[in-house]
Formats: structure tokens, C-alpha cells, sequence
């Protein structure tokens, strides 16, 4: 979505961002940066080489080979950055940021704290996912069974069931010998 979530963890920020904070660097067209907007870029520093840095821009100009550079410096350093910050290695330009949310995920960031938070969690889940797996696998055609079973009616009704087309069968019986009588002329007598 073009948005970084950056962690402050120095004061050269102070008092703007300070350490702690998380500053969130929207991607930008560098040819709409001015003068006073903050950035973030990687360092071109050989002490924080290729690290997120977030610092104010200072100075515009073009270099003949590079391009467009930007002279940055944090707001409580006493003196601009050593290195200048080509175009492309601009990360955002600061949009916003979230106070003390920057401690948050450095704690995340523990091993003791990600256990608790992440890895413990996902091992509840892994092994509750595994033992409805297991039934699944060994659950039978017994059990198919016993679960259809319980859907045919009761032992007192299934009797039941069975008086009544026996009644019925002789009823029909009787009726077919009334049938044949009548045909043969024999017409039964009233009650």
C-alpha cells in the first residue's frame, strides 16, 4: 500500500519523534519533496550502512551523476547528516506517527515475548487441528453406523410398526376372500 512502519531508536528526532515512537513514511515522488519535509531513507553512513533512517531534509540539489540529492539532518544533531541521500534510496516521506508503539514492537521483537504472543498460540491451535485430524483418520464405519443407527426409530415403535402391517396384510387377506365370494355369487350376510 506504499506506507513503512518505521521504530525510533535514537534521539536525533527529539523532540518531533521521539525514541519509542513509530513514524509511518508514505512512498512519495521524490520531485515533490521541499525543503523541511522529513523522510526516511537508507543510510548511505558506513556506521548505519543500509539501515531505516528518518531525518529532515536540510538542502535540495542535482548531482550531475546521482541525480537529485537531499542534505538531511535530525532535528536535535547540531550538524547536517555526513552523507547526502540520493532519489532512489528514499523510502517515504513521514506522513504520521504512533507514540511509545515503537517499545511495543521492539518487545515483540524478544524471543521470550514472541513466544508468548505468537508461537505459544499457534501451538494450541496446531495441536488441537491434529487431534480432530486423528479422529477423522481413525474413525470407522462402525461409527457411521451407530450415528445412522440413531436415526432409525426406537425398538417400542419399530414393534409397533410391525402389529400394524400385520393387521393391515390380514385385513387385505380378508378383503381379497370377500372379493372372490362376491364374484362366485356368495354375497356375505349383515350383521
Amino acid at each position: 500500500m506504499g506506507y513503512s512502519f518505521l521504530s525510533v531508536a535514537t534521539e536525533s528526532m527529539d523532540p518531533t519523534y521521539p525514541v519509542g515512537c513509530v513514524v509511518i513514511s508514505k512512498k512519495t515522488d521524490t520531485a515533490k519533496l521541499q525543503v523541511d519535509d522529513v523522510i526516511s531513507f537508507y543510510s548511505d553512513d558506513p556506521v548505519i550502512f543500509d539501515k531505516p533512517n528518518t531525518h529532515r531534509i536540510k538542502a535540495i540539489y542535482q548531482d550531475g551523476q546521482k541525480g537529485t540529492a537531499f542534505i538531511t539532518k535530525g532535528d536535535n544533531n547540531p550538524v547536517n547528516d555526513s552523507y547526502p541521500v540520493y532519489a532512489d534510496r528514499v523510502i517515504g516521506k513521514v506522513v504520521g506517527s504512533i507514540p511509545s508503539a515503537g517499545r511495543m514492537f521492539d518487545m515483540i521483537k524478544k524471543r521470550s515475548v514472541l513466544f508468548f504472543l505468537l508461537i505459544l498460540p499457534l501451538s494450541g491451535v496446531l495441536v488441537y487441528e491434529l487431534v480432530n485430524i486423528r479422529k477423522i483418520w481413525y474413525s470407522t464405519d462402525d461409527d457411521e453406523d451407530k450415528k445412522k443407527s440413531k436415526k432409525i426409530k426406537a425398538p417400542q415403535e419399530q414393534e409397533g410398526f410391525k402389529n400394524r402391517q400385520a393387521n393391515l396384510t390380514k385385513r387385505i387377506e380378508d378383503l381379497k376372500e370377500e372379493i372372490e365370494a362376491i364374484k362366485k355369487g356368495d354375497l356375505p350376510k349383515e350383521d
